[in-house]
């Protein structure tokens, strides 16, 4: 092989070796446990357009080029891909071909009537890479509205995607035409009715006593009296209800439904629909007082004096 053949042979060699490194290598910034979610009809440009803002291939022209090429560009198949290192373009491209999601999703479910704390701490127990600290501050401005279900999340998916989900979500429920019009036919806002919906998502457990108890609140906000809910405890102090101390209930707190009247100033947990609906849909009863027994039996008077006579029967 003569001495201008080797060159360019060799020279080839780098050529072909300096294209790889500058077009077609993952990037020295290439995120670890990168999520790129592809949406159903998303183009190869809005797909490319991501993965650059990402920092996961060097050339949008060059990706595009190879999702044409493979013959994949106008149906990559939707889903969330998870790409734990750095990888080349080659790659991507064969993997969003293939549906290589590279994750299966984790399931958890946020059960009703937990606050945005205590939501933190379940996903935080399933999903390996949640940051508790991020999730608390996207998430506790939005407590009520984060709805209670069952979801599929991915390791290394943003506190911010976790967060729209459930918001997301509420937002689907909340504007069911059915749903819609029982809110509406209340003659309540929203606001008021998710507020309403926190507290009986905690003081009752099934549908016709929370029904009475909504009843029994909205009648108590309409006499000027205070709602006096223990279920708001938990929530301004962090501890269980029945590690509630007496000196709690005069700490000063927009939440105090002792001291202050009114609805509290936001929820105090994230209700279930059935919630939301007995809010919404209050039984008229001749009750002002109730409380539950030991059995979680329900127990309503019509005076304070009747109250206390249920108390000393039922709570003894």
């Amino acid at each position: 092989m003569g001495f201008y053949v080797r060159a360019a042979l060799i020279g080839g060699i780098i050529f072909s070796f300096l294209v790889y490194l500058f077009l077609f290598s993952a990037p020295r910034s290439f995120p670890q446990q990168l999520l790129l979610p592809v949406h159903s009809g998303e183009t190869g440009y809005e797909i490319a357009s991501a993965l650059k803002a990402s920092d996961a291939i060097r050339s949008q022209l060059v990706f595009r080029a190879l999702l044409r090429l493979s013959g994949s560009s106008s149906h990559v198949i939707a889903g969330t891909y998870y790409f734990p290192h750095p990888q080349n373009v080659f790659t991507i491209v064969w993997r969003l071909q293939t549906a290589n999601f590279g994750v299966e999703p984790i399931k958890v479910t946020i059960p009703e009537g937990n606050d945005v704390a205590r939501m933190s701490a379940i996903l935080e127990q399933a999903l390996p890479t949640f940051d508790s600290g991020t999730f608390l501050t996207i998430a506790k401005p939005q407590e009520g509205y984060l709805f209670p279900d069952t979801y599929f999340l991915y390791p290394g998916q943003s506190m911010s995607d976790i967060v729209k989900a459930m918001r997301d979500n509420f937002t689907a429920h909340i504007q069911d035409t059915v749903v819609q019009q029982t809110l509406t036919a209340s003659g309540r806002s929203q606001t008021d009715l998710v507020i309403m919906a926190s507290l009986l998502e905690k003081e009752a457990p099934d549908t016709a006593n929370r029904q009475i108890i909504s009843g029994i609140l909205w009648k108590r906000l309409s006499l000027g009296m205070p709602l006096q809910v223990d279920a708001v405890f938990p929530f301004i102090t962090g501890k269980p209800i029945d590690a509630i101390l007496q000196s709690d209930y005069k700490i000063d707190s927009p939440y105090n439904t002792y001291l202050y009247k009114g609805l509290p100033r936001g929820p105090i947990t994230n209700p279930g629909l059935d919630a939301i609906i007995a809010a919404a849909t209050p039984t008229t009863t001749p009750y002002l007082y109730y409380l539950s027994d030991k059995k979680g039996v329900f127990h309503y008077s019509k005076t304070f004096n009747e109250q206390l006579a249920n108390q000393r029967k039922y709570l003894k």
